[in-house]
């Protein structure tokens, strides 16, 4: 009798392809049905690397394929080999983003609140790191505005685009472009300042000199005028009622009702700068310029 045995070709059931960050080994892993594991640098022929289910590569600097094949005793071998890839990944620099702000920038959930060039990891991947960086001028603008005279404005911003407003409309004022704005009734105005990137409003400033009696202006005696802090107010033959100081910005000072004819004030720990009197009289309002120095 003639007794014939059939055995049963092995198999590769499952394998574990692997990674690292720049030149190295990686640790690939395999496993077989029956049998040895055996690991080749080629699909075909060539000499076995090793025999075993967990294997350590040679050191590679590029991404490199290997092969895995089941073998048992009696010779059986699965066909064809597995191939199994060990990846070469290398840090990643992405693109430059260039951007011009006017304040404060938030880029990807971070605010910079300085020109500079910052970069950014997105992610890790094996080990390496995934970045991108950004160029970033952050511009500024003064949105001061100064008051030079009891109906003139002048944006604090030099070399800019300046557009007045009229706050009581909220409308631009047609022709009024310049640094300098001279009202002709009173009102509420602001001016719209851009340089740069930046394109931002000032505050509103009040005007009010329509009031101003000419006569009266002229019988009111406010000296020195500049001033090192020391100032007197006389209002010669002129009831008083009122008088009031503020400063440039519409910062007030003095606010208090006048009970004689000659008012000395004190400025002397005041900034230097230019202030306004504002004097309230039996007729008519008078405002004065005053520089402290």
């Amino acid at each position: 009798a003639v007794i014939a045995t059939v055995n049963t070709t092995p198999t590769v059931t499952s394998t574990t392809p692997n990674g690292r960050c720049g030149s190295g080994t990686v640790v690939l892993n395999a496993t077989s049905s029956a049998g040895n594991t055996i690991w080749y640098s080629l699909p075909t022929g060539g000499t076995a690397l090793a025999t075993t289910n967990s294997f350590t590569t040679p050191s590679i600097s590029t991404t490199t394929t290997f092969y895995v094949e089941a073998s048992v005793a009696n010779g059986c071998v699965s066909d064809p080999r597995t191939p199994v890839t060990a990846s070469v990944y290398f840090n990643q620099v992405g693109p430059t983003t260039t951007v011009s702000s006017c304040g404060d920038y938030t880029w990807n959930g971070t605010t910079y609140t300085a020109s500079g060039n910052y970069d950014q990891i997105l992610s890790t991947v094996n080990g390496c790191d995934s970045t991108i960086s950004l160029s970033l001028t952050i511009d500024s603008v003064n949105t001061g505005i100064t008051q030079t005279e009891i109906n003139e404005l002048m944006a604090d911003q030099n070399g800019a685009t300046y557009q007045w407003y009229d706050c009581a409309t909220n409308q631009p004022i047609v022709g009024e472009t310049n640094q300098t704005f001279v009202a002709t009734q009173d009102g509420s105005y602001s001016v719209n300042v851009s340089l740069a990137s930046c394109d931002e409003m000032s505050n509103c400033i009040d005007l009010l000199f329509a009031k101003i009696d000419e006569s009266t202006l002229e019988k009111v005696s406010v000296y020195p005028n500049p001033t090192n802090g020391l100032i007197t107010i006389d209002l010669n033959e002129i009831d008083p009622k009122n008088v009031r100081v503020y400063n440039a910005v519409g910062d007030e000072f003095f606010n208090f009702k006048a009970t004689e004819k000659i008012v000395v004030l004190n400025l002397k720990e005041n900034a230097n700068g230019i202030y306004f009197i504002e004097i309230e009289t039996t007729k008519g309002i008078v405002r004065q310029k005053i520089v402290k120095q």
